[in-house]
């Protein structure tokens, strides 16, 4: 796409990439504790089990590693406000297309001060710092959409 868009949204990085970590963290662990388990039920030599623990590890510290880039990959991206649509990496929605602009938040959110929107059954803004408000500015661009493009509500 070539226009530029009109606006950028970035995502709170902290919430974007910490909420993924600590699910990635436990289920490591959990990974971990239950290679634990059968190596201890295995009838092997102290050095096959120490060889296959210690590899592992590794395997699961790399793993982890790989886990851990992908989601500040993830968190780098914004979203971007164009003329007719909201593009979020490969994702688009049309503002006319969007059907709720409630903000929601959970636990993580609360704590960290963020909010969510579920725009559309398959498209949402997460990760939203709450110093920015753009459920009104949500609200205007859908209104102007549907307003230019009254076959739109045809077509949904």
């Amino acid at each position: 796409m070539d226009e530029q868009p009109l606006y950028i949204l970035p995502q709170s990085k902290m919430r974007a990439a910490l909420a993924p970590l600590l699910v990635q963290l436990i289920l490591t662990t959990i990974l971990y504790l239950g290679i634990l388990l059968n190596l201890s039920l295995l009838d092997l030599r102290a050095q096959q089990e120490t060889i296959i623990n210690t590899s592992s590890l590794i395997a699961l510290v790399i793993l982890l590693i790989i886990g851990i880039i992908v989601n500040v990959q993830r968190a780098k991206k914004s979203y971007l406000f164009f003329q007719s649509q909201i593009q979020f990496g490969t994702q688009q929605l049309s503002y006319a297309a969007i059907t709720n602009t409630a903000p929601q938040q959970n636990i993580l959110d609360k704590i960290l001060k963020t909010y969510s929107i579920k725009l559309a059954p398959d498209f949402s803004l997460q990760n939203i710092p709450q110093g920015i408000q753009i459920q009104p500015y949500l609200e205007q661009m859908r209104a102007y959409a549907r307003r230019a493009t009254p076959s739109s509500l045809m077509s949904l």
